[in-house]
């Protein structure tokens, strides 16, 4: 208690030192003086300013809130336990006090999504603003008018962790791979990927088989294969050349196995 007296006593004298100062000063100097706050640092490193002959405390700052999310964002919100996707229409509240967001939701129509004739316009706290949507990942469907939303699905199957990590191929272009067709097992290199909303296709183009060993069709045989149906990448080191070059000896037991689903 003695030193914060202490304190306290030196900062009045301070005080009456600048009165002082400002007195000794005529005219509209003194007048302009007035007007000038001085900041002071005292010992119990509080600061106060000086307006006149006043100590005034300094309250601390608040750190202003950053805005995560810009009017015309898509953006997937949480609504009575559930996801849907929509648009930013405006900032409402203040750098201060949190900022909330009035988005314009997307309706769903089975799995797909579609604009409502009557916006759905609501306010929506951040908390409740998941997460900001890349518009390559809104893909209009050949029917007119519906969307599918890529993250919409990834929050539907796995919840808000799989946010995280991207939801990536397990195969990519130019891997060689077998694949289960008509319950048979063949060899081929993957020429396309299609992504339906984490759901990856691969387009395959296989080799025939030809005795114990296999060859390119003359015709292209490249159809979409889903995941579930693309078995195993094969290395390239297991794919050997026969002293035919159109002909190919493939070191993989799947492809001597028989499908028994």
């Amino acid at each position: 208690m003695g030193n914060e007296n202490k304190v306290i006593k030196n900062a009045d004298d301070e005080i009456s030192e600048i009165a002082a100062e400002k007195e000794a000063v005529g005219g509209n100097l003194i007048q302009n003086i007035d007007e000038i706050p001085i900041i002071i640092q005292l010992s119990t490193a509080e600061e106060y300013i000086v307006v006149g002959s006043e100590l005034h405390q300094v309250s601390e700052s608040v750190a202003p809130n950053e805005i995560k999310y810009q009017v015309n964002d898509y953006v997937v919100v949480h609504y009575n336990k559930q996801y849907f996707p929509g648009v930013v229409t405006e900032i409402i509240g203040s750098q201060v006090n949190g900022f909330t967001y009035l988005v314009n939701a997307m309706e769903r129509i089975g799995k797909k999504w579609h604009w409502p004739k009557i916006k759905d316009e609501i306010i929506y706290e951040e908390v409740d603003v998941i997460k900001k949507i890349n518009e390559d990942d809104i893909k209009p469907h050949t029917n007119k008018g519906t969307f599918t939303v890529k993250d919409i699905f990834i929050l539907e199957q796995w919840g808000d962790q799989s946010l995280l990590k991207p939801v990536k191929t397990i195969y990519q272009k130019k891997d060689y791979v077998i694949v289960l067709y008509d319950r048979q097992f063949f060899p081929g290199v993957v020429t396309d990927i299609q992504d339906e909303c984490g759901n990856f296709l691969y387009k395959v183009n296989a080799l025939e088989r030809f005795g114990k060993k296999w060859k390119w069709p003359a015709k292209r045989d490249e159809i979409f294969y889903q995941e579930k149906d693309v078995i195993k990448r094969i290395n390239d080191s297991d794919i050997i050349p026969y002293s035919n070059r159109d002909l190919f000896i493939i070191n993989d037991s799947f492809l001597a196995k028989k499908w028994n689903g």
